[in-house]
């Protein structure tokens, strides 16, 4: 079995209306959003390890299922390889890498897990 080089680094909920979402989990965590970029994305920071974030797909014209739902981030310092090693596990689905360059530079990809549950790993400077 070949050693993860994965580690849990955040989860982020769709939403269909952010201000909505954000004033809510605002209220719920009792902390405000460390980051904003648009109608897209919005995320909590109460340490360094791990973060909450909100996500509409709407904004990049994705249909999501609402309600009961996350996506589970993992870090990985070598996203190439990760990318390599989970696609030998012959998820589901798995995507290309993507990139992003909104707060950070950010790279990532997206897979399916057996019971159809959306995975991604993430690789950026810390």
């Amino acid at each position: 079995m070949s050693k993860s080089i994965c580690k849990l680094d955040h989860v982020y909920i769709s939403v269909k209306n952010l201000d909505r979402a954000i004033k809510f989990y605002e209220a719920l965590l009792d902390v405000r959003i460390a980051n904003r970029f648009e109608n897209r994305w919005a995320d909590f920071q109460k340490g360094k390890d791990f973060y909450l974030g909100l996500y509409n797909p709407s904004y990049d014209k994705m249909k999501a299922k609402y309600g009961n739902n996350c996506t589970i981030g993992l870090y990985t310092s070598d996203i190439k390889k990760e990318h390599k090693r989970i696609k030998s596990l012959k998820p589901k689905n798995i995507t290309r890498i993507l990139f992003v360059n909104f707060f950070m530079p950010y790279k990532f990809f997206q897979f399916e897990d057996t019971e159809g549950n959306i995975l991604e790993v993430t690789e950026y400077k810390k």
